[in-house]
């Protein structure tokens, strides 16, 4: 039994008969008696269109449609190798390839055939000859000369003999040479495949047909010379095949390099390194020497794997194989000289698992910015981690801060308390002025705590302490909620003068009380303090800030009723128009609405006095006049608008309206009053594009010229040679403008 290659078809022969059909079993191609009883030894399809039997001594060839067929007397040593397009046949001392002959080979080189291809041929033939006989045959087949030129290039790729190549090549370049825009990338790729192939045969003794090299593909045949280790080869096939490098020459070379790596005896570890980076390059671009490593390392060899990892330029191969080989400080410095946190934190977590966490703690210690990332790194995961950081390093403030925040998180007052003293100690032992300041803080508020437990059944200050809390709610609520609104009502009146007489002394009297009642803080504890641990701003920031949002919220309120005041009619307005108008619907509409249905029924005078009583702005008017003017097709009321002694808009405004409407023509009177920096941008969208082209040329604006350039079609041909004399104009007169253009 055999399968076609294409897994489309099945062939059984079983005591001599055999069965052809489809591999599903549901068609039977043909069925074909061999009248022998000697058993097969082999049974293998040539391509799709026949199938070979090896007999002892026979070779038997049947056609799919088992209706032709023919026999070779064969070497009984024999092997047949089944190929995409034909069978390859393998003896003691040749090899052979059997195939199907391609139709286009056979129209060309039957005898007396009048094929285009064929007649092409002898064309080319007699050109190499210098026969005029040769315009003879192309003039015969000049309307079919595309097809010659096909057949010829397909039989090129079909026909093993390189001579006959070589024709039939010849003949189709002289045939498209006189087609017009013929495309010549069939040409080209059959050239370059056949010289590949040639190659292939002749220096690596690897012999295939142009179906099997195209189904093969590039990559894969690259791959084969690499496996042969023919790497000038393949560097020279790749070069020559323009492939990319990274799918070609790179690939190459990096496998050399790992073979080189895999001859290499233990004690030439830096030779060879040395002479593979030089190979490669120092910076080698997209050869990742990371991989080349990787490969000595599997192979045992560390040392040449590490000295390979000094040429590799990307952090993210080369810090993961660093720390397989061990080397951990050097993983860590080239993740920190990479500058990317993701790849220092990789290398943290790995060393934190590996190491104890004294070594690791004192392994890191000589990288400021590693240390600084695990520092974030333990705020997030693990306070006492954090704690062992700070205790390491003798870091008394990042101590403190730590007690602080257990202090405020701590469940009983007790450990609280505890937690405040050790973080008094801490800030004491810092020695620096900031230091100072806290512990001064911290101990007022431990005597509070203290003072607080004390009395945890009476009331201080006239407001209670409830449960020993350090905080009244009850208090910051009546100050937050009472008191404060009524310091800050109407400040945007009467704050000027206070801040100007420096007037606030008062006021700050009545805050820093209200703060005593909330914290039930000594007297001497500062009012700033207190604001701090409250959250709360100085008075005078506070009164002031009301004041700016209450005038903000007064200018806003203002614009709002001045906007609602303009945008709509009153419904009287309204009921009274559409009772004068009853065809028209005025109730529910905006003012503009309203103003540009007046005018679109001519009724000016009524939209004018709309106008006077909303205020509306004199240009928008002016722009709804026009709007509704070229609505109503009333160019001659455009015109007289332009023609007024005070136009409140631009004329561009004037040409805009027009072209909306396809006016090109009345477009044109007003062109000229447009603004010179807009002229050329008007005339290109009035599709007048000679005239732009000349104003671009009085502007000497080669801006302006490229835009009228851009927007020409290939049969504007007057107006782009008329750009092309400007610019070479231009171009002469100030070279300098047209380089930097």
């Amino acid at each position: 039994m055999a399968a076609s290659l294409d897994g489309q078809n099945l062939a059984l022969l079983s005591n001599g008969i055999l069965w052809i059909g489809t591999s599903d079993f549901r068609r039977k191609e043909a069925e074909f008696d061999s009248r022998g009883t000697a058993r097969a030894k082999q049974l293998v399809w040539c391509g799709s269109d026949a199938l070979v039997a090896l007999f002892e001594e026979a070779l038997l060839v049947i056609a799919k449609n088992g209706q032709n067929w023919f026999s070779y007397t064969m070497d009984p040593q024999l092997v047949l190798l089944p190929e995409i397009d034909g069978v390859t046949l393998i003896s003691s001392d040749s090899r052979e390839f059997l195939e199907k002959v391609h139709s286009s080979c056979v129209e060309i080189f039957r005898i007396g055939s009048m094929a285009p291809g064929a007649m092409l041929m002898e064309a080319g033939k007699e050109f190499m000859n210098r026969s005029h006989r040769a315009d003879d045959y192309l003039r015969e087949i000049r309307s079919r000369l595309k097809e010659a030129v096909t057949q010829c290039i397909k039989a090129a790729g079909f026909e093993p003999e390189v001579e006959l190549q070589k024709s039939l090549l010849r003949a189709a370049k002289l045939g498209k040479g006189f087609i017009p825009g013929y495309d010549p990338a069939p040409f080209v790729d059959i050239t370059r495949s056949l010289r590949a192939i040639h190659s292939l045969k002749t220096d690596a003794g690897m012999p295939l047909t142009h179906a099997q090299y195209k189904a093969l593909g590039e990559r894969t045949v690259l791959d084969r010379l690499v496996a042969r280790k023919m790497y000038l080869l393949a560097l020279k096939m790749a070069e020559f095949l323009r492939m990319p490098e990274k799918d070609g020459a790179h690939r190459v070379l990096v496998h050399w390099a790992c073979a080189k790596v895999k001859e290499t005896k233990s004690g030439d570890t830096e030779t060879v390194a040395n002479a593979i980076a030089e190979k490669l390059g120092y910076s080698a671009g997209g050869i990742s020497f990371a991989e080349i490593a990787g490969k000595a390392n599997e192979l045992g060899k560390k040392q040449l794997a590490a000295k390979l990892l000094r040429f590799e330029s990307v952090s993210s191969k080369q810090v993961p194989l660093l720390l397989k080989l061990g080397e951990d400080e050097e993983a860590l410095r080239q993740a920190v000289a990479s500058g990317d946190s993701d790849q220092v934190f990789f290398v943290l977590l790995h060393l934190r698992d590996k190491k104890n966490l004294g070594e690791f703690q004192m392994s890191i210690r000589g990288f400021p910015v590693a240390q600084s990332l695990y520092i974030q790194l333990c705020r997030l995961q693990s306070r006492d981690a954090l704690r062992d950081v700070y205790q390491q390093e003798d870091d008394f403030l990042g101590q403190a801060t730590i007690r602080l925040q257990e202090a405020y998180a701590a469940k009983t007052t007790d450990g609280e308390l505890a937690m405040l003293v050790g973080a008094q100690d801490c800030f004491k032992k810092a020695k620096t002025d900031a230091a100072k300041l806290w512990a001064n803080l911290t101990e007022e508020e431990s005597r509070l705590l203290k003072y607080q437990l004390m009395e945890s059944n009476g009331w201080a200050l006239g407001v209670g302490t409830h449960g020993g809390s350090r905080l009244r709610p009850l208090a910051g609520w009546i100050y937050t909620a009472i008191v404060r609104p009524m310091l800050t009502y109407a400040s945007v009146v009467w704050v000027p003068a206070i801040l100007r007489q420096g007037r606030v002394r008062e006021l700050e009297k009545v805050q820093r009380l209200g703060l005593r009642l909330i914290t039930a803080a000594f007297h001497t504890t500062p009012t700033m303090a207190m604001e701090m641990a409250l959250g709360f701003e100085a008075v005078d920031i506070r009164v002031a800030m009301e004041a700016v949002w209450a005038a903000v919220q007064l200018k806003k309120e203002d614009e709002e009723e001045k906007n609602r005041r303009t945008e709509f009619v009153s419904i009287d307005q309204q009921v009274s128009l559409e009772q004068k108008f009853r065809e028209r619907i005025f109730l529910r509409r905006s003012l503009i609405d309203t103003v540009k249905e007046l005018l679109l029924m001519r009724e000016e005078t009524l939209a004018d006095k709309l106008r006077g009583e909303f205020r509306v702005n004199d240009e928008r008017f002016f722009r709804l006049r026009l709007q509704t003017a070229a609505e109503l097709r009333d160019w001659a009321y455009i015109e007289k608008m332009a023609n007024l002694k005070k136009v409140l808009v631009g004329f561009e405004v004037f040409v805009s309206v027009c072209l909306e409407r396809n006016q090109i023509s009345e477009a044109k009177k007003y062109l000229p009053r447009v603004k010179d920096s807009l002229k050329v941008k008007y005339y290109v969208q009035a599709k007048l594009l000679g005239e732009a082209a000349r104003i671009a040329f009085e502007r000497k604006s080669l801006e302006d010229m490229n835009l009228v350039q851009s927007r020409c079609k290939p049969t504007d041909r007057e107006v782009l040679a008329l750009i092309a004399k400007y610019t070479q104009q231009l171009a002469s007169s100030n070279p300098a403008a047209t380089a930097k253009s």
